[in-house]
């Protein structure tokens, strides 16, 4: 009976406001950290949560990173148009300060300090995990609302398999995803490839009744390898290469027509060196990244920028008795130049020292600091605490404070004729508390979070009347966020009921309005239902109001908007795997944005067919 009862409360409570969520049956969303393969996400996360989004999900959305996140977490992505710039906003924060990791490498953009999640394709990696909250103790700059993880595992003993995911849609739009992997008992192999294609001109109610403008093609390339040295020696190596090609949408015919294009190259090589007690791992990695802008692609003239960037980071760990300790060494040098940047480098030397106590299996305690040194700008000293307290079989509390930061990007600091080097880094002062239950087949959790970040980047008019960025915020944001997921087996059908659920204050202290571009409410919600060789799925995500201006005038918003999909799929063998599907987006062709002046598709149809060999 009270099981039953603390179902139907939150039944009704997902019912109440506006939500959806994720939408496969095998792909659970799992709400406790022992899930998380990478130790260190796991190890460095005491008193916080981590959301991992698990391989079979990813296949059955959209390949890029800002869909899969706004339909299955209570995060908010803002599109500036379909497939253009996606900006996060975790816990109201603004998309610098969202850190993304590769592989425990911190690859935010060295020019506007972000990741752009519309060129972050997600379907070459097994283990994609997203914490919420501080992380620059460990991650470094911008890790100030949370950090987006992509890891991939190299496994042994594996043999052959490969893997082909078609999708074509409307508007001809493309998504093709092919990866595949080899192992013996000393080496592993891990490719993939994805593109990503659309023309892109879907109706609107503007002045050129289409998306004009609006095409973009995406592709990906990921290789890595790991040889088994021997029993205590590992060397892995991953490579990343992404090319991107976007043309911009325009409002007016007579508007020229811009294009944008980057080129991003990423190599890791990792050296992991394991004891009886104790681990170290050794990384090197190199990161470029090329964009060129036109203005107008007709004509031939492109403002082009390069940043270069080495990353040397050395973690070690070593257990005794209940205690583990950690260091943490990173050496950070970083080239920029272009059309647009006034050349110069940064170098950076951050030390970290981590601390975990593990009373017994109910209780862990974790403290740990960070202190960074810089030829441009020296940080604060950096320090975060947490505890984890598993009171009973069904409920665990968790609790974590922290000091994060940012530092000014090139961008901020070097722009021709509008950077700043006066400019301090961002500092943040965190706390969350968080309940977690697990009853039966119901999951559930709800964490609180406060956040007090000062000396607040934005770029803003000067006496002159150019836009050139200053120190002049300070930003509280408050709120909740609430996850869950329910399964219920019956004969040969399954149901698995899953919602997301984000309130958020994102308060300027001057003005005491809410920032712009930060809905207050966000949530999402699905069904899926399987039976036999059939899998049918409804997804639900509904956005809050946001404010256009900073004056949080009433008449410049951006209104609530909700969708519906619709995905049916059908297994035709098992061995080897082979579906077929059809998914309907946006079912009742609502119009909505997310950026004001950027309208987003009405309703889509889409095939899409999986093979796995």
């Amino acid at each position: 009976m009270y099981k039953k009862l603390i179902i139907l409360l939150w039944w009704i409570t997902i019912h109440t406001t506006c939500f959806a969520q994720k939408a496969d049956l095998d792909a659970t969303q799992n709400l406790e950290e022992v899930v998380i393969t990478n130790p260190q996400l796991k190890d460095f996360s005491t008193g916080q949560y981590v959301l991992k989004l698990n391989d079979s999900l990813r296949q059955k959305n959209p390949i890029r990173l800002s869909e899969l996140i706004q339909l299955n977490t209570p995060f908010f992505i803002r599109e500036n148009g379909y497939g253009m710039v996606a900006s996060p906003s975790f816990r109201g924060t603004t998309a610098q300060q969202t850190a993304v990791v590769w592989n425990g490498i911190n690859i935010n953009s060295q020019f506007n300090g972000q990741g752009d999640f519309n060129t972050l394709l997600g379907g070459n990696f097994n283990r994609l995990s997203i914490r919420p909250g501080g992380g620059s103790v460990v991650y470094g700059t911008g890790a100030i609302g949370g950090s987006v993880h992509l890891d991939t595992e190299l496994q042994f003993n594996q043999g052959l398999s490969n893997e082909v995911q078609l999708l074509y849609g409307e508007f001809n739009t493309i998504d093709s995803r092919y990866r595949g992997q080899f192992s013996t008992k000393k080496w592993s192999f891990r490719w993939g490839t994805n593109y990503n294609y659309s023309d892109n001109d879907f109706p609107t109610s503007g002045n050129l009744n289409r998306n004009t403008n609006g095409r973009f093609k995406h592709f990906n390339i990921n290789l890595d390898a790991a040889h088994q040295l021997n029993k205590h020696n590992l060397l892995k190596y991953y490579l990343w290469i992404f090319d991107s090609q976007r043309d911009l949408p325009i409002r007016r015919i007579s508007e020229n027509r811009p294009a944008y294009e980057n080129l991003d190259f990423r190599n890791l090589i990792e050296w992991e060196n394991k004891g009886k007690n104790y681990s170290s791992l050794l990384r090197l990695a190199y990161l470029s990244e090329d964009f060129s802008f036109q203005e107008n692609k007709n004509r031939q003239r492109k403002t082009s920028n390069l940043a270069e960037t080495l990353h040397l980071r050395h973690d070690f760990s070593y257990r005794w008795k209940n205690f583990k300790f950690n260091s943490l060494i990173n050496y950070e040098n970083a080239k920029a130049s272009g059309d647009n940047l006034n050349k110069d480098q940064r170098i950076v030397l951050a030390t970290s020292l981590i601390a975990k106590y593990e009373m017994n299996k109910q209780l862990t305690f974790q403290a740990s600091a960070r202190k960074e040194w810089s030829n441009l700008k020296d940080s604060p000293l950096l320090y975060s605490a947490g505890i984890n307290w598993k009171a009973t079989s069904f409920y665990q509390l968790k609790f974590n404070a922290s000091k994060n930061f940012r530092i000014p990007t090139f961008n901020d600091l070097f722009w021709l004729n509008s950077g700043n080097e006066e400019l301090r880094p961002e500092t943040a002062e965190q706390f969350e508390l968080g309940h977690h239950f697990h009853l039966g087949k119901l999951n559930f959790s709800a964490t609180a979070f406060y956040n007090d970040i000062n000396q607040l980047i934005r770029w803003i008019p000067n006496p002159n009347g150019n836009w050139q960025p200053e120190n002049v915020d300070r930003v509280k944001t408050y709120g909740g966020e609430f996850t869950g997921n329910y399964q219920l087996n019956f004969g040969d059908s399954k149901l698995q009921l899953n919602a997301n659920y984000a309130l958020v204050k994102s308060i300027h202290q001057d003005t005491k309005n809410q920032l712009t571009y930060t809905p207050i409410h966000k949530a999402n919600f699905s069904s899926a239902y399987a039976i036999n060789n059939w899998r049918f799925t409804h997804q639900f995500v509904c956005v809050g109001e946001q404010f256009a201006q900073t004056d949080n005038n009433a008449d410049r918003v951006i209104e609530t908007y909700q969708l519906h999909h619709l995905l049916a799929h059908y297994t035709f063998a098992k061995k080897p795997v082979m579906q077929a599907g059809i998914r309907v987006y946006n079912v009742f062709n609502n119009r909505y944005q997310s950026a004001d002046f950027r309208p987003m598709p009405g309703r889509m149809f889409n095939l899409e067919f999986l093979i796995q060999l």
